[in-house]
């Protein structure tokens, strides 16, 4: 659980500081954190649940909600911005293709797009990334 909150609040507070590895860390992390708070649900509510004391239960829900909570909204967040990087690569490429009378490069109305939506920085990592793969 501090290990969940600790790469989440790093990649998340202070994105230009994470490589793209322990951002890949930091999913696993909130993946593995929502399915262990489902679990964690499910023995709540069998009947072994039933002998844990109700002030000890709702602790425990609430702090799996909190967890669940944090690591679904930093799914959400990676995913947008991958959202984002897809958008300008095909706004980049529909842009090249449509300046026939003074043609650009695609690299360059791609990085045009990406500086847009503000995520050039983070997006040339996820690139560099991805050449060297």
């Amino acid at each position: 659980m501090k290990k969940l909150i600790f790469v989440i609040l790093m990649c998340a507070a202070i994105p230009l500081g994470c490589t793209e590895e322990e951002f890949k860390q930091a999913d696993r992390i909130a993946t593995t954190t929502i399915d262990t708070t489902e679990a964690g649900e499910t023995v709540l509510n069998s009947p072994a649940g039933q002998a844990i004391p109700a002030d000890i239960k709702f602790w425990i829900t609430l702090g799996g909600a909190i967890a669940a909570s944090a690591a679904a909204g930093y799914l959400d967040w990676r995913k947008n911005q991958m959202e984002k990087l897809n958008t300008a690569m095909v706004r980049g490429i529909d842009k090249a293709e449509k300046t026939e009378a003074n043609p650009i490069s695609v690299k360059s109305a791609i990085a045009e797009e990406r500086k847009r939506l503000s995520i050039y920085d983070r997006s040339e990592k996820i690139i560099q990334k991805a050449k060297l793969a």
